[in-house]
């Protein structure tokens, strides 16, 4: 089994080699192919194709990332905004107390 050594999204990702995908492609594909893989200095056009595909995974991580922080500012913009103050703090630990407090665990 062969591993390999990669970064996703900034973090170093350990993979073990062992599926194999065979692909059919029209010879003007896999001459281009064969191209970027020389040109981009990968040794073979799997390579190049593994390039690629973790390309896409990075892209679509920062897309996900992109709608969480709209969805985070958009939130921001909708409903009534409160003052964090430590006296809400306090409100906040009391209540969870007084909530714990009348909670009783179902008899087994």
């Amino acid at each position: 089994m062969r591993r390999i050594l990669t970064q996703i999204g900034g973090r170093d990702i350990l993979f073990d080699m062992q599926t194999l995908i065979d692909i059919s492609v029209p010879e003007p594909m896999k001459a281009w192919l064969d191209s970027e893989a020389q040109r981009g200095q990968f040794g073979t056009v799997g390579e190049y194709v593994r390039h690629l595909v973790r390309a896409e995974q990075v892209r679509q991580h920062q897309d996900f990332d992109a709608e969480i922080d709209q969805a985070l500012l958009a939130s921001f913009d909708g409903g009534d905004s409160i003052e964090v103050t430590p006296e809400f703090w306090a409100e906040r630990q009391r209540a969870l107390e007084e909530s714990r407090n009348g909670y009783q665990k179902p008899r087994a």
